[in-house]
C-alpha cells in the first residue's frame, strides 16, 4: 500500500511537470527502497534464524504453554518495531525463563 501511494505521490508531481521521463521517475524507486529496506533486512534476519530448527522449536513450545509468549509473537506479526525483538538474542534469553 505505501508503495501505491508513493507511486501516486511521484505520478503527481511528474504531471505537474508535464515530464514523465526516467529522471524525474527515478527518485519513486529509491523511496520504496528506502521505505522497505529496514523490513527486507529483518525478514532476511528471520528467515536465517527458521534454519535452527532447535531454536524455532523451543519458541513455539514456550508459547504453546505461556499466554505472555503467545501474545508477545502474535503481536510481533503486526508491528515491526515489535518484530525486531525477534532478531535480538536477550528475546531468547529471556524465553529460557518465562
Amino acid at each position: 500500500m505505501q508503495s501505491g501511494l508513493l507511486a501516486a505521490e511521484y505520478a503527481g508531481r511528474a504531471h505537474t511537470q508535464g515530464d514523465f521521463s526516467k529522471v524525474v521517475l527515478a527518485g519513486y524507486q529509491r523511496s520504496v527502497l528506502d521505505m522497505l529496506e529496514g523490513e527486507l533486512r529483518l525478514s532476511h534476519l528471520l528467515t536465517k534464524l527458521v534454519t535452527w530448527k532447535w531454536l524455532l522449536n523451543l519458541v513455539v513450545r514456550k508459547a504453546a504453554r505461556s499466554e505472555e509468549v503467545y501474545n508477545a509473537i502474535t503481536h510481533m506479526f503486526a508491528s515491526v518495531n515489535q518484530r525486531k525483538k525477534l532478531a535480538s538474542p536477550l528475546f531468547y534469553l529471556r524465553l529460557l525463563f518465562v
